[in-house]
């Protein structure tokens, strides 16, 4: 068991996994697509191993930690390349940087696995779900290249939001905003309470803003409508929300029916399995429906709803064929 941050950092490490995989599979040979794949996946994985470094197994919580901050890095990097090609690429801006900051934070990670320069030690707070770290000297230089990077990589697209136009524009200024809120948790939790406070029982939160950016980056790759901040946070709570019920679901298979009809791994255990995931399934769609169609009708689409007006559009058309009284339809 864990506490809900623990729920929070799994479950979003998957989401976030499975997010840049369904981008993936919708166009493998984009390399905008490949890229974000690469990013979201370090994404997720610093999620999951934060997960595990509060709540150890297979590893002690030094080892876990030191994923963390691999993972961590690699993320980084995985920014820096998509900074390259999104929304547009870019043949030489960050070629040189990126290399610097790969040096740098190939010397780092020597320094992190093989000595306790960064790390000193750590141990685990079972009753809390939590573990601690005692951080070494070289902590801060450790966390130099993500400064570098979000200052320098922030700082070219909030540029680029002043050239843009179009869609393009959009895609920028809500690249910054999900840029943003991954940051904040970063800095304070990562860095400004463990460097200056010297505590650093709150390492666990600093991914909550991780899947802002993937779903607002990930929205913004599939589609090619004109990004709507309506859009992009009502289908982050339709997403939580979803979330949170079909948990619900299982934590009441496992913990209600499993031990009041003591279902086995066995055919007649299967059979009561089968019957649970049916009526499961049927009332899970019904909620999710009803959500769907709460935050259209009352949140994303309360402006303008595009499925009804293409409906609108071809109910008034459907019996003409004058191109002057279409062409009026469309403009109206």
């Amino acid at each position: 068991m864990t506490d809900l941050i623990g729920f929070i950092n799994l479950f979003s490490g998957f989401a976030q996994i499975l997010m840049g995989f369904f981008v993936l599979i919708s166009g493998f040979r984009s390399k905008v697509k490949r890229i974000y794949f690469l990013s979201v996946l370090f994404l997720g994985l610093w999620s999951l191993s934060l997960y595990f470094y509060a709540n150890p197994i297979f590893f002690d919580t030094t080892t876990w930690l030191k994923i963390v901050y691999t993972m961590a890095y690699c993320m980084t990097l995985g920014l820096i390349l998509f900074a390259r090609v999104y929304p547009k690429e870019l043949k030489e801006k960050f070629k040189v940087f990126f290399v610097i900051i790969l040096l740098y934070m190939i010397l780092m990670s020597l320094i992190l696995w093989f000595t306790d320069l960064i790390v000193i030690s750590t141990y685990s707070i079972h009753l809390q779900f939590n573990s601690i770290a005692q951080m070494g000297p070289l902590y801060l230089w450790y966390g130099m290249p993500e400064f570098v990077t979000a200052i320098y990589v922030v700082g070219y697209y909030i540029k680029q939001a002043s050239v843009l136009s179009g869609i393009e524009k959009r895609q920028v200024q809500f690249y910054v905003v999900g840029g943003v809120i991954m940051l904040i948790p970063v800095f304070i939790f990562d860095f400004l309470l463990p460097l200056v406070f010297k505590d650093t029982s709150f390492y666990k939160f600093s991914t909550l803003g991780n899947v802002v950016w993937t779903m607002i980056v990930g929205y913004s790759i599939l589609t090619t409508r004109f990004l709507d901040v309506r859009v992009v946070v009502g289908s982050a709570i339709s997403t939580f929300l979803k979330t949170i019920f079909t948990l619900g679901a299982l934590l009441l298979v496992i913990y209600v029916f499993e031990p009041l009809w003591g279902i086995t791994f066995s055919l007649q255990g299967i059979i009561k399995l089968f019957v649970i995931s049916i009526v499961v399934t049927l009332v899970l769609n019904k909620i999710f429906s009803v959500i769907e169609n709460f935050l259209s009708d009352h949140f994303i689409y309360v402006k303008y709803n595009p499925v009804k007006s293409l409906r609108d559009f071809v109910g008034r058309n459907s019996e003409t064929l004058d191109i002057k009284k279409i062409s009026a339809n469309l403009i109206n």
